[in-house]
């Protein structure tokens, strides 16, 4: 117990800048402890598009739904959403408002489009 209290008494005689280097490198400790997990993992494509045609044909005026999410570096890049209903401009923000909270990407990387008949 001694030595600690000798370790913190020797830090409080140093000069205050030896603090700075001392928390910067414990900050950057902390970020690769947090971040480095060794594996990366790669979504599953499928399931994510399975769900995402589940949850998009649920809302109201949205028949058959298919639905295509691409990626880049294992975040989503973009979706693409072709279903029945979707000439409907209320059917089309409300999928657009789902994809872009579910993914926090912008309006932008969402393409909407009706189904072929």
């Amino acid at each position: 117990m001694k030595s600690n209290f000798d370790f913190l008494t020797f830090l409080k005689k140093q000069d205050k800048r030896i603090y700075i280097p001392i928390a910067i490198v414990i900050v950057l400790m902390l970020v690769l402890l947090l971040f480095d997990s060794g594996e990366k993992s790669e979504p599953i494509v499928d399931t994510t598009e399975a769900e995402l045609e589940a949850l998009c044909s649920k809302i109201e005026g949205v028949g058959e739904c298919e639905v295509m999410v691409t990626y880049r570096d294992g975040e989503v890049f973009a979706v693409a959403v072709i279903c029945d209903g979707a000439e409907q401009p209320r059917v089309r923000e409300k999928i657009f408002d789902l994809i872009t909270s579910i993914y926090g990407i912008g309006y932008n990387r969402v393409a909407i489009q009706p189904l072929a008949k």
